[in-house]
């Protein structure tokens, strides 16, 4: 999981989120854009103990929150 966030430059090399790259990847017309920003605030928030656990965490946190949903509707 760890190595797919970084290979998308979602994560930081301590595995924490990238929020910007990942707010960048989210289009100005999906109609739950906010929501979705705000949801990856919140998960930025998770950190795990190394960085493969705080990639578990940040996927956790993105379905809890219904991201992939939102973004295809």
């Amino acid at each position: 999981m760890a190595c797919l966030l970084q290979g998308l430059k979602l994560v930081n090399p301590d595995g924490s989120l990238n929020s910007q790259v990942a707010i960048d990847k989210i289009p100005d017309t999906i109609d739950s854009r906010d929501i979705i920003v705000n949801a990856i605030n919140v998960c930025s928030q998770r950190k795990g103990s190394e960085p493969c656990s705080t990639a578990h965490e940040l996927f956790n946190c993105i379905h809890e929150n219904k991201i992939p949903e939102l973004l295809l509707g």
